[in-house]
């Protein structure tokens, strides 16, 4: 026999036929009834399985990397480290940098949005309806500042844009600015402005000898009135909120009419603070949106710990705080010495990149004779090549271009060398001040837009730099958080289809019901069913027991369906 299965296979047809026959027995033997039964099921089991169940791959825990030391926690950032520390100004010194070098179409990495860009936006149109082109939207490496007003709820977080944390839940802080430009009546202008403790004032002004085309004079004023000596940045985890102003009177007069050409203007900047989580598995891998109260309310078991127990102690914040400089201390008031205020406002550190001292109006109005290049090149005018060549930057011409550059300010973005008198660099300045109010009829909010670029800037660079810009007798960077990042494995697992759920559904359904909730009478009856494990001959008043087993289900005792029954004899 077994030599003749050896030859012929038990699955040949052959095989069945001789099992079949009635002189099967020399055929026969238990394995191949096993070895039938097994391949019969297996032939009723796999269609149901390929209706019933389906292979879904899921991320499981794989790795976790940690990020730290250099992610700020905001509750820390608005502390001074050091008692009495004071700042070096070093944050309005990179804003002035990076706000001359910065063109608003530039990717920003950290320049984060809760939803897409479209790309189908309106056109923007130049004076020509040839020159008419498509916004440069749907930047492939990154979204824009040009794009701030398009983008769904932009906003500034120190991790690239789209960072994701995988199966963990983590927060981040976030930092969002929107500015507003008006122009101001004569009797809404501050009548002590810059004069009020703790202010800041700034005023420049200039005149050349009048020639056709170019300006005779020009004037700033700028002024932010409130008390600057006080932070508005506050220590918490939570939500904040603060409006920064800025006032503006700029006029300048145009040779060889003697119309003048400015006006008032009032700038807000309106910050909003806070903490956001960062885009994993389990929240569609967006994003989420502000959150109003300290993130570490929402941590779960997907959550790992971000901040430092020791650190954020109680005694400790209360000890650092306490010992504060008060914010009625008496502090430098002037432009030049504004410097020294800790933990500035957006707002604050732009105007004194524009405005305070060593600015681009302040440091050529000192001594206009160091920025004229007389004796550049005795034959300038007959050389073209070095009386275009590029010598200098001012600050802001960069965020003030429309999209995709079309109509550059009055100043441009580069300073050419063509400034061969001091009237030439007047004329320069007044440029530079004309492009504070100048806006195309066709890009109307092109001045508002730039002060909105300028304070993602400046809010990126009071964040990135930590502590570290404060100063008395050394430097101390603190407040650090970490961030947890498991992007998982992928691990296939069968899971019960649509068609299968209905099915099971359905037979679920046909089974009588004994109880329609899981309430106390279910449980009574639970236990009635199980008197031989545990005993009830401990009760003393049988005639008050109930009879759980004739007792219809979610009912009370005293129904009228059926009689109470004794529950022990």
């Amino acid at each position: 026999m077994f030599s003749y299965l050896n030859l012929c296979a038990w699955t040949s047809p052959e095989s069945w036929k001789h099992i079949i026959s009635p002189r099967r027995k020399g055929f026969f033997s238990n394995f191949v009834v096993i070895a039938i039964l097994l391949n019969i099921l297996a032939f009723l089991i796999s269609p149901l399985q390929q209706v019933f169940l389906t292979q879904r791959t899921i991320k499981a825990p794989d790795q976790q990397h940690v990020l730290g030391s250099e992610i700020v926690d905001l509750k820390e950032r608005a502390l001074p480290t050091i008692p009495g520390s004071t700042d070096d100004d070093s944050i309005s010194v990179l804003t002035r940098s990076a706000i001359t070098s910065t063109l608003n179409s530039d990717p920003q990495a950290r320049l984060w949005s809760r939803g897409g860009l479209s790309c189908g936006g309106p056109l923007l149109l130049s004076k020509t309806k040839e020159d008419q082109v498509a916004r440069a939207t749907c930047q492939p490496s990154g979204n824009a500042l040009l794009d701030l007003d398009q983008l769904e709820d932009p906003f500034l977080a120190q991790l690239p844009a789209g960072y994701n944390t995988g199966l963990l839940t983590q927060f981040l802080p976030r930092i969002k600015s929107s500015a507003s430009r008006s122009t101001l009546p004569v009797e809404e202008w501050p009548l002590d402005c810059g004069g009020s403790p703790g202010s800041f004032h700034a005023h420049y002004s200039g005149s050349q000898t009048p020639r056709n085309g170019t300006y005779t004079y020009w004037n700033v004023e700028a002024c932010m009135p409130a008390d600057l000596r006080v932070s508005p940045w506050r220590s918490t985890r939570e939500r904040q909120d603060f409006l920064e102003t800025l006032y503006l009177n700029l006029s300048l007069g145009l040779a060889p009419s003697s119309d003048v050409q400015g006006g008032l203007f009032k700038i807000q900047l309106n910050t909003t603070a806070g903490y956001f989580e960062l885009p994993n598995y389990m929240n569609g891998q967006q994003p989420g949106p502000l959150i109003d109260g300290d993130p570490s309310d929402l941590c779960e078991q997907t959550c790992p710990p971000q901040f430092d127990d020791v650190y954020h102690d109680y005694t400790n914040i209360q000890r650092r705080q306490e010992s504060v400089v008060p914010a009625t201390e008496d502090l430098p008031t002037s432009a030049s010495d504004h410097s020294t205020v800790l933990n500035k406002g957006p707002l604050f550190t732009i105007a004194i990149a524009l405005f305070g001292q060593n600015s681009y109006l302040d440091s050529r109005g000192r001594n206009p004779r160091a920025y004229t290049f007389p004796d550049e090149d005795e034959d300038l005018l007959a050389n073209p090549a070095t009386n275009q060549r590029c010598v200098d930057q001012a600050p802001l011409p960069g965020l003030l271009r429309q999209k995709l550059g079309i109509g550059e300010t009055p100043l441009g973005h580069c300073i050419q060398n063509s400034v061969t008198t001091t009237d030439d660099l007047q004329n320069e300045l007044a440029s530079f001040v004309k492009s504070l109010f100048y806006e195309p009829e066709f890009t109307p909010t092109i001045v508002k837009s730039a002060f909105e670029a300028a304070a993602f800037i400046a809010n990126q660079n009071w964040l990135l730099n930590g502590n570290s810009s404060q100063t008395a007798g050394g430097n101390f960077r603190g407040g650090t958080q970490d961030v947890s990042r498991d992007l998982g494995a992928d691990t296939e697992v069968l899971v019960l289809s649509k068609t299968g759920i209905i099915v099971v559904s359905a037979l679920v359904m046909r089974r009588p019901e004994w109880a329609h909730k899981l309430d106390a009478v279910a449980l009574l009856r639970i236990g009635w069913s199980m008197e031989h494990d545990f005993p009830l001959d401990d009760i003393h008043e049988t005639e008050k027991s109930i009879d759980m087993i004739t007792l219809p289900s979610g009912l009370p005792a005293g129904s009228d369906r059926g009689a109470q029954k004794p529950l022990m004899a």
